[in-house]
């Protein structure tokens, strides 16, 4: 997170009123009801990154035994997996450091496990997924081999 972004607080930097809608997230965050996933959509430099550090200060205030986590998306585009990046996140916010500021091996270990974990789930889904689109493939030739062999290889020529 920048340095700078979390310096400001809706107590210091609200010009243009959030606050209340922040107080209104947290609400939703803190209540009983199940919530899917929460999507801040806007253009550049209309104050996305701004007002989630704001609302992250916020709820760490009203909240200590909450750990809001905060992703960067442009920065983490360059894994390709948001889960990962996502996974990453959360086991840093969760997990000790050491005391000078280097990852602890409890959250090296951790961070090996859910890697594994992850690439075994990740291989699984894909392997289960060209299954399917063969097999639908497959099932409209109707098994009858010989047409689709011939057009296969036509669509070469």
């Amino acid at each position: 997170m920048e340095t700078q972004a979390l310096e400001k607080t809706f107590a210091t930097h609200d010009e243009f009123n959030r606050k209340p809608i922040a107080e209104n997230i947290i609400r939703l965050l803190t209540s009983d009801i199940n919530l899917s996933p929460m999507v801040i959509d806007g253009g550049w430099g209309t104050g996305k990154t701004e007002f989630c550090q704001k609302l992250i200060r916020l709820m760490e205030q009203q909240y200590s035994d909450y750990q809001p986590v905060y992703i960067d998306a442009f920065r983490s585009d360059h894994s390709g997996e948001p889960l990962l990046a996502l996974l990453a996140e959360i086991i840093k916010t969760c997990t000790p450091e050491d005391i000078d500021g280097q990852p602890s091996e409890k959250r090296k270990n951790i961070t090996r496990k859910v890697a594994r974990a992850v690439g075994f789930a990740m291989k699984t889904v894909a392997k289960a997924a060209v299954g399917h689109v063969l097999k639908q493939k497959w099932e409209k030739c109707g098994g009858n081999c010989s047409w689709c062999c011939h057009h296969t290889c036509q669509s070469f020529y």
